[in-house]
């Protein structure tokens, strides 16, 4: 998986009862991992990310600043070990280039952001200092997937053998991941 528990299971990247928007970093609680029985189905509730862009800015003046995530899925714990999950999640962000940055035009930033990051869509216009974009990512899920447990950590491996892994923290009938700077909520089904 990646980050879709995070984007959840989230690639990054593992979220909802619907369709949930998330605001920015300012409301993304970071809790402390705590374990606990993940067997069954969980909704997704929410996914925020602690204020780390998705869209990395490698240049001096550059900035690039996160907006929202709207996540919808579920992701269900066998007791054998499998996990399976379903759903979509868009993550939007806005980034500002100065015209240093930038080799071409703001059509050719545009294009290298489509280019470098799967499943994104950019819009760059040119403002005076350069080029100003707003980038969404978005993908769809539908992942059968095997898991471990070690204390309060549940590492996933996907189809091709890559492992993610999460801090988790079961509490009631809600679960909260955490992988890097993404945080999503689920509650039972």
């Amino acid at each position: 998986m990646n980050r879709f528990v995070v984007a959840l299971f989230a690639a990054a990247s593992l979220v909802a009862c619907g369709s949930n928007s998330t605001p920015a970093a300012s409301s993304c609680a970071v809790p402390e991992p705590c374990g606990g029985s993940l067997i069954g189905t969980w909704k997704y509730t929410s996914t925020c990310t602690t204020g780390v862009p998705l869209t990395s800015v490698q240049c001096s003046g550059a900035e690039s600043t996160y907006l929202s995530a709207e996540t919808d899925g579920s992701i269900t714990f066998q007791k054998d070990g499998t996990a399976h999950q379903t759903g979509s999640e868009s993550w939007k962000q806005h980034a500002t280039y100065p015209s240093t940055c930038i080799s071409g035009t703001c059509a050719d930033a545009q294009m290298s952001l489509t280019t470098k990051y799967t499943n994104a869509a950019a819009v760059c216009t040119s403002d005076t200092s350069g080029c100003s974009c707003d980038v969404t990512l978005a993908r769809s899920v539908d992942d059968s997937d095997t898991y471990s447990i070690t204390g309060d950590k549940v590492s996933i491996t996907n189809a091709l053998g890559l492992v993610t892994m999460f801090d988790y923290c079961v509490s009631g009938s809600t679960v909260t991941f955490v992988n890097g700077d993404v945080v999503t909520t689920a509650v039972s089904n």
